[in-house]
C-alpha cells in the first residue's frame, strides 16, 4: 500500500506522485508506522516539536551529543517533547536527535484520497512526461530535479486530510 517513492525521468508513477503530493501537503509522512531518526534544531524552550501527529514510541533521544533516558521525557501522540525536570531544550540548530516510532498503520481516508490524485494524474497525463513526434512535442508533467510529477490537491481531498496536516512549525 505505501510504497517507496521513485523517480523515472521517462514515465510518471501517478501513485507515487499522489502519495508524495499528500505527505508534502501533511508535512509528514503520515503512513505507514515506520522507525526514523529525525535531527531536530533546539528550540530553547521547554517544548520540542516533533514533525508528526501520531508518534507511538520515543525510541532514542540524544541532545547536544548527550544520550538522554528516554523515561526522563514526557511525549505526546502529537509530537510534543518535554523532560520530566522542566529543563529547556538546547537552542543549537541540528541539536537534538530523536529515533521514534510513529505513524499510521491503516489511514483508509488518507489512502481515499492518494487513490483519487493517482486515478486523476493518470487520465491527465497519461503516465507519459513527455510526448515528442520529429520537432513537436508536449509536456504533461514536470520532473524537476529529478522529482517525479505531482497531482494538485483539491479543496475536498484537502478537507480528508485535515486530521493529518501538521498546524505547527509548517
Amino acid at each position: 500500500m505505501w510504497p517507496p517513492l521513485t523517480s523515472n525521468p521517462q514515465s510518471v508513477d501517478w501513485y507515487a506522485a499522489a502519495l508524495n503530493e499528500v505527505r508534502r501537503y501533511c508535512g509528514w509522512h503520515v503512513a505507514p508506522v515506520i522507525e526514523e531518526e529525525l535531527v531536530l534544531d533546539g528550540s530553547g524552550g521547554r517544548a520540542l516539536l516533533l514533525p508528526s501527529n501520531q508518534v507511538l514510541e520515543l525510541v532514542s533521544l540524544t541532545e547536544d551529543g548527550t544520550e538522554l533516558e528516554v523515561a526522563q521525557v514526557g511525549v505526546s501522540v502529537t509530537g510534543v517533547l518535554r523532560k520530566r525536570d522542566k529543563s529547556r531544550w538546547t537552542n543549537e540548530l541540528g541539536g537534538v536527535r530523536a529515533t521514534i516510532r510513529h505513524g499510521y498503520e491503516h489511514a483508509p481516508d488518507v489512502e481515499a484520497v492518494v487513490n483519487l490524485l493517482a486515478e486523476r494524474g493518470q487520465a491527465t497525463g497519461a503516465g507519459h512526461v513527455q510526448e515528442q513526434a520529429g520537432p513537436f512535442g508536449r509536456r504533461r508533467a514536470t520532473t524537476t530535479g529529478g522529482a517525479i510529477a505531482s497531482v494538485p490537491l483539491l479543496q475536498p481531498e484537502r478537507d480528508m486530510l485535515a486530521p493529518y496536516v501538521l498546524s505547527w512549525g509548517v
